[in-house]
């Protein structure tokens, strides 16, 4: 049987956001190093195009709001559509500030995880 300690440990259990299925392989067992992989979007959702980036950002936060997005815990896997991480990443800035983020590095073939602090920037 669990304990109180374990149990509110897995509920803090960090989450990692990948904000749609990807093309090309995502390496799921390494990002699970960081937490819980969770979509934002799932291939079936209905939701507008990306290029109506106001609506979709709006649509990201309500959707990380409705995930229980942690923005001091949990992370952003930067991978997948160009448009869709610039008009994400720019939601987040603008709503929480800070928030963490993983980037994929070639060279050593993981992810690694990096704090965006816009605050920091002027």
């Amino acid at each position: 049987m669990k304990s109180n300690d374990d149990v509110a440990q897995t509920l803090k259990k960090p989450k990692v956001f990948v904000i749609e299925p990807t093309r090309k392989e995502l390496h799921v067992d390494r990002l699970q190093a960081y937490g819980d992989v969770k979509f934002i979007f799932e291939p079936n959702d209905r939701r507008c195009s990306v290029f109506q980036h106001d609506q979709f950002g709006r649509l990201v936060i309500d959707r990380l709001n409705e995930l229980s997005y942690d923005h001091n815990a949990d992370h952003l896997c930067i991978v997948g559509s160009v448009v869709a991480i610039v008009v994400t990443v720019t939601a987040l800035a603008q709503h929480f500030g800070r928030f963490n983020a993983l980037i994929f590095d070639a060279i050593n073939a993981n992810y690694v995880p990096r704090t965006f602090d816009p605050t920091l920037w002027s």
